[in-house]
């Protein structure tokens, strides 16, 4: 029985750090910084255009907000995921109105929510 309840257990965590990964790929979806800082690390090694170095999540945070600001998604792929429940990469292509990126994430779990460690947001 206690196997059992460990199982369920662990199932469920993967399904719920599922759907987090997901909420995270909307938050890009849908420009939405203040979503996606839900999940932004206390530092973040972030790299959009020629703004490149470990930031504080606060300072992140603007940095996103002015790409998005600039930048208004009009679709995003996936284009390949790896990991397992700890770490995870995700590749991606953003479609702008006027230009494509490739994005690459890198998330932990920490107490079973992904936290971004890493992104880079480079002309595709």
């Amino acid at each position: 029985m206690k196997k059992l309840i460990i199982a369920i257990v662990c199932v469920l965590s993967s399904i719920f750090a599922t759907a987090q990964q997901q909420e995270i790929i909307n938050c890009f979806k849908s420009n939405n910084v203040e979503c996606l800082s839900a999940y932004l690390s206390d530092n973040v090694d972030l790299t959009v255009g020629n703004t490149e170095g470990v930031y504080s999540k606060a300072q992140s945070k603007v940095i996103l907000q002015k790409f998005f600001s600039e930048n208004n998604v009009k679709d995003f792929k996936i284009l390949h995921q790896t990991g397992n429940d700890s770490a995870k990469n995700v590749i991606a292509q953003m479609q702008t109105a006027s230009k494509s990126y490739r994005i690459y994430l890198l998330t932990k779990t920490v107490n079973s929510k992904p936290i971004i460690q890493k992104i880079r947001i480079e002309n595709d």
